[in-house]
């Protein structure tokens, strides 16, 4: 317990708190048919890679089932890049105080020490919630001991 009457508590307890700022896979653009026949030459090429012809229904149809398909996990990755392009920006803008990398040796063994899942956004978001609370009680404690190195002078 610090201080200020804040405890920091290893596992999940309270990681469902109020986050403001979270992942929306919402806010990853879906592929267009554009998008997947393209690197084929087109919607022409890309049946024909499939043995598709143009001019069977039937093919036709296969082809957009299978267009459906990749644009899907096409979305997929786009949405697993997305989400750790946000985890990387998230990371380097809560991780930036140099005593919790030394304590801990890095964001990956900090969340282990917590019992958190570096993968789970919830977990991630969490880690965060506890970093905030760390150094919210370093600030404190750098104030504390100023405050007595002043009235130590004074």
């Amino acid at each position: 317990m610090s201080s200020n009457g804040s405890s920091i508590q290893a596992g999940n307890s309270n990681k469902n708190s109020n986050s403001n700022t979270t992942f929306d896979p919402s806010s990853v653009p879906y592929p267009t048919n554009n998008d997947i026949t393209r690197p084929y030459g087109g919607h022409y090429h890309f049946m024909l890679s499939y043995g598709l012809k143009m001019h069977n229904q039937d093919d036709f149809d296969e082809s957009k089932r299978i267009l459906e398909g990749l644009q899907e996990c096409e979305y997929q990755e786009r949405v697993a890049r997305a989400r750790e392009e946000y985890k990387r920006e998230s990371f380097s803008k809560w991780w930036s105080t140099p005593s919790c990398t030394k304590s801990y040796g890095g964001h990956y063994y900090f969340m282990l020490t917590y019992n958190l899942n570096m993968y789970d956004d919830e977990d991630f978001e969490y880690s965060k919630q506890i970093l905030e609370e760390i150094k919210k009680e370093e600030f404190e404690n750098r104030v504390d001991r100023a405050r007595e190195e002043y009235e130590k002078k004074g």
